[in-house]
């Protein structure tokens, strides 16, 4: 059985990667990364909207959002930097802390 903080960080690393697909490829290209990244977060179960609080759909994707910009800016000042290994070492489970 796979634990609820691994689901979590499946989802945001899921969404994380459908955010890079889609800035390098197109929103095509990049929906059934989305598809995958939305099902994990379905699994879940949390509230949608974040003013039901930051442990929300919105607010992982946020997260999410916020890690891709973060490594933009790593790979601007090290273009050697690679997605998967960087989300390796930066994706927290507990995304609601980092909000």
């Amino acid at each position: 059985m796979i634990s609820e903080s691994r689901v979590r960080k499946l989802a945001i690393t899921w969404y994380v990667l459908a955010l890079h697909n889609k800035k390098q490829h197109g929103a095509e290209r990049a929906a059934p990364l989305f598809a995958k990244a939305h099902a994990f977060i379905h699994v879940l179960g949390l509230p949608c909207d974040i003013s039901c609080g930051k442990k929300s759909e919105d607010g992982l994707k946020r997260y999410a959002e916020n890690l891709y910009t973060a490594w933009g800016e790593a790979y601007s000042r090290d273009p050697e930097q690679d997605i998967n290994h960087w989300i390796d070492r930066n994706v927290k489970a507990d995304f609601e802390a980092h909000i």
